[in-house]
């Protein structure tokens, strides 16, 4: 796979520009191009996708989606606040999207096609403008380079490890997120439904059952214990612990003796 999308872009463009004129060229370079390629009309109607298209999205029957799928009128990337930019390719420029966490769910969802085991893709992707022979823009086209692809639970498990490895330390959900290449928002949603409760809940419980931990130590005070967990008795935390267990944490204690 290419590293970055300008070699991708780099690479098509003046084969496609080139090409053009001879159509059968053109639906040749289309039909073996080896990453997902979509040309569209101007008014942004799918009018060819090639293999490598139909594999990725699991497009089962393509002529369901050449002539009625619209990228300008796709919920998904209105969604996405991408219509607008994907619009700047009718002016001739060539746009770039990088780094984008494509909701691939919602793909499935929409459109009855994908991999329900694949939970988001980051994409790169390139659109530009198809000239006619007469040399103005005539169509324009999209190449979608995966970076990866995310099936949800070996990312999970990593951020729980993580979590559980840096418990002491303040919660910040963009650190987490960045240990598993995943958005913030696209994190929040796959631990939730993996583990059952957000990644603060998660991390919260942790430090509760550590400071449960410590007071088993008949050795060491109330505010030690809480100390030891690197928090402050008379702070936040002590009434979180009663939110998670019933009790202040001196008459937890006592529970303990008894």
């Amino acid at each position: 796979m290419l590293k970055s999308i300008n070699e991708a872009s780099n690479m098509i463009l003046p084969t496609f520009r080139n090409s053009f004129a001879d159509e059968g060229l053109y639906a040749r370079i289309i039909e073996f191009f080896p990453y997902p390629l979509q040309v569209f009309s101007l008014q942004g109607t799918s009018l060819m996708i090639n293999r490598a298209m139909a594999d990725e999205f699991r497009i089962r029957d393509p002529k369901m989606h050449v002539g009625h799928y619209n990228v300008f009128t796709d919920p998904i990337m209105l969604k996405l606040g991408l219509v607008e930019e994907v619009r700047q390719v009718l002016k001739g420029k060539t746009v770039y999207l990088k780094d984008i966490d494509v909701p691939y769910k919602d793909i499935v969802t929409l459109y009855g096609s994908g991999d329900s085991d694949i939970e988001a893709m980051c994409q790169d992707i390139t659109s530009f403008p198809l000239p006619g022979p007469d040399g103005k823009i005539a169509y324009f086209a999209a190449v979608f380079i995966t970076r990866k692809v995310y099936r949800g639970k070996q990312e999970i498990t990593i951020a729980r490890e993580y979590i559980e490895t840096h418990w002491q330390e303040q919660f910040n959900i963009n650190d987490i997120a960045r240990e598993v290449n995943l958005s913030p928002s696209h994190f929040l949603r796959l631990f939730k439904k993996h583990v059952g409760c957000t990644p603060h809940r998660y991390y919260i419980d942790i430090k509760m059952n550590k400071i449960k931990e410590h007071l088993m130590d008949p050795n060491i005070s109330v505010a030690e214990a809480f100390c030891a967990c690197g928090l402050d008795y008379h702070g936040h935390y002590a009434r979180i612990f009663k939110e998670n267990t019933g009790f202040t944490p001196t008459d937890y204690r006592k529970r303990l003796k008894k």
